[in-house]
């Protein structure tokens, strides 16, 4: 089953690439039925049941198109810039802002990682979590980056 919803992920994307089919499941039963039936494969009957494909990005690039595909992925490049910045300003490796900053690098490694294989919007939870530590992260990096302007040592 799992097979059939990824495969059927890039037949849907070409029909509509640039703003995608819409939120929803209905978009992709009815995608998968048809791209079933065109392989004329065993599992067409069930190709409106599978639910939703177990990859967030394939998931969200057919949903949102491209637009949306890259507006979900420039969020995650800003946080990692955050990172990064914040990273390059503490240069004490005992700091408690440095390992706050490398806990969230294994988050956002997993989050993304696990984006992979499921479909990670469907547990809220998981979200939340990582973006409350991405605003954590953010205040920290403006704070590394105003005491830096004032010459303390973080």
């Amino acid at each position: 089953m799992r097979i059939a919803s990824s495969s059927s992920g890039p037949y849907l994307r070409p029909r509509c690439p640039s703003v995608g089919y819409g939120r929803g499941q209905e978009p992709f039963a009815i995608g998968r039925t048809e791209y079933l039936a065109k392989i004329q494969s065993n599992w067409a009957e069930l190709g409106s049941e599978i639910g939703p494909p177990h990859n967030q990005y394939l998931y969200t690039l057919v949903q949102y198109g491209l637009v949306g595909f890259l507006a979900h992925a420039a969020v995650f490049v800003a946080i990692i810039r955050s990172g990064v910045t914040l990273m390059r300003k503490i240069t004490n490796p005992h700091s408690p802002r440095r390992h706050f900053a490398v806990l969230f690098w294994g988050m956002l490694a997993a989050y993304l990682v696990q984006g992979l294989f499921a479909d990670v919007v469907a547990f809220p939870f998981l979200g939340a979590l990582l973006f409350v530590f991405a605003g954590i992260l953010d205040r920290l990096r403006v704070e590394a980056v105003s005491f830096r302007d004032q010459n303390v040592r973080v």
